[in-house]
């Protein structure tokens, strides 16, 4: 789980490349600096992750794994201080601090995904962070 979630944060947040070239041979999680870097941070408690569901679209069957990420402040500066306006999926949100009042907002007032909402609530409910 802890390697998909480091690919996706890449993707999405940096906007790389999908293509690791793991057809031509495993990626090196440890020589990749942006993975050995959040791994540390995983490591020292500087960046937290849970597991909170697995949500199932009951019309397609997709699947979700709901994760939650939190990263301390100065580690995400570090790491995601030019977050992508866009990547091959579309537009990227502006990074912003999750609050009664965000979570609320998105949750109920603004289009997303259903497993985008859940995990969301999920995340507030738990105070995860």
């Amino acid at each position: 789980m802890w390697r998909n979630v480091l690919r996706e944060l890449s993707e999405e947040l940096l906007g790389e490349s999908e293509d690791y070239a793991s057809s031509v041979a495993p990626i090196d999680y440890a020589n990749w600096p942006f993975a050995a870097r959040l791994s540390a941070g995983f490591d020292d408690g500087s960046v937290r992750a849970h597991c909170v569901g697995l949500g199932v679209d009951p019309l397609t069957v997709a699947t979700d794994l709901l994760t939650v990420v939190t990263i301390d402040s100065r580690m995400f500066a570090e790491l995601f201080g030019q977050v992508v306006e866009a990547n091959a999926e579309g537009r990227v949100l502006a990074p912003q601090p999750i609050t009664a009042k965000v979570s609320d907002e998105f949750v109920h007032h603004k289009p997303m995904q259903a497993a985008g909402a859940a995990v969301l609530q999920l995340a507030w409910d738990h105070q995860l962070g």
